[in-house]
């Protein structure tokens, strides 16, 4: 973990993944350790994220989500907007069968691009706009868009925020 993850302001959607991913490791009976052997996910960085210290990047959540079999996007979704039950392993099952880790990129960072770009065009917001209302570079933007580069969940926040998406609406398949 960097000292930058923690001067960063935590965003909401960081604060609700954490509270509902260590529902979800509770409910599975998995400690942040186990969770660490399962994932190479160091397990100071795991407190720290679950004490909502820092942002976490999408491709580290996804791989959070996927060990404790929930999809990233139910774990971005707060309480009240959920409509599942964590002990239950039906929206796993479904998912999973959607996984594609192919050409390098994570299955939900390809999901966040398909549907960011979607909804940047149905907004007929030009990049230079985009980059203007979240201070996200164009260099960035692009790259993020062509999967050349991974992004943290604040940057994913401002870029749904701007497209007037929930995060986890972006993150579904």
């Amino acid at each position: 973990m960097s000292k930058l993850d923690i001067k960063k302001p935590v965003t909401f959607e960081q604060r609700v993944f954490a509270k509902n991913f260590k529902a979800a490791r509770v409910s599975r009976g998995l400690t942040q350790q186990q969770i660490h052997e399962l994932t190479g996910v160091g397990q100071a960085y795991l407190s720290d994220l679950e004490r909502q210290l820092l942002n976490g990047r999408v491709d580290t959540l996804a791989k959070l989500s996927r060990t404790v079999k929930i999809p990233l996007y139910c774990l971005l979704q707060p309480e009240f907007e959920r409509a599942f039950d964590f002990s239950s392993s039906l929206i796993w099952e479904d998912y999973k069968e959607k996984l594609d880790d192919s050409e390098g990129i994570c299955y939900e960072r390809k999901l966040l691009i398909r549907n960011f770009i979607a909804a940047r065009l149905a907004s007929r917001l030009r990049k230079k706009e985009i980059t203007a209302l979240t201070g996200i570079s164009n260099d960035f933007l692009i790259d993020f868009e062509r999967g050349e580069i991974g992004i943290g969940i604040d940057r994913a926040t401002k870029l749904a925020q701007v497209v007037a998406q929930p995060l986890f609406a972006l993150l579904m398949p």
